[in-house]
């Protein structure tokens, strides 16, 4: 069972979502009360265009592989990011856990005070207006063999900044930031 929730509002209060049960946030515009709560083992995630604001403070909160995430956000909790686009601002608040799980596309911004897994062979389409910074107390644990790749049409650079602890933790190759993405440390 599921339920859905498209158009606006203001995502708050306590959700109990049984195992193979779903709230989808499938479209529109909603904002995040930092007290919001959800148990019970089901999914409670974006499966649609969406601007999110606000807090997000939930231990598992997902963004869907078809998504396009706007808004100005910061996450507090542990997001699974399995795809689709960022186009808005997502910052990991320190405590927060940024998992990057599959093929992203990143047209926003990232900043990390928490900590980020960029696991498996998930690449990073970055495009011209793209950010990712690393901050002094983030820590992004590069777990896998992949690409941050540059994604555009344009000669203007995508931008890495690492101010924090970039390490490779696992895969037996490399991580390989491409052509066009300004990497500075």
């Amino acid at each position: 069972a599921s339920l859905t929730l498209k158009g606006a509002g203001t995502v708050g209060g306590s959700y109990t979502v049984s195992a193979g049960g779903a709230v989808n946030l499938a479209g529109g515009s909603f904002t995040f009360d930092p007290g919001l709560s959800v148990g019970g083992g089901g999914f409670f995630g974006i499966v649609g265009p969406i601007e999110v604001y606000g807090v997000v403070p939930l231990s598992d909160f997902g963004l869907g592989s078809t998504v396009d995430i706007g808004g100005v956000f910061t996450n507090t909790g542990t997001l699974n990011w399995t795809g689709g686009t960022l186009s808005g601002h997502l910052t990991v608040a320190p405590g927060g856990v940024l998992n990057i799980l599959s093929n992203a596309y990143l047209v926003g911004t990232i900043t990390n005070q928490g900590t980020v897994h960029w696991s498996g062979a998930a690449d990073i389409y970055a495009a011209e207006t793209s950010v990712f910074c690393n901050q002094a107390a983030g820590v992004w644990n590069l777990e896998g063999d992949a690409l941050y790749r540059w994604n555009s049409l344009t000669n203007i650079n995508a931008l890495v900044i690492n101010e924090g602890l970039l390490q490779k933790n696992s895969g037996g190759g490399s991580n390989t930031f491409s052509l066009g993405v300004s990497f500075n440390n």
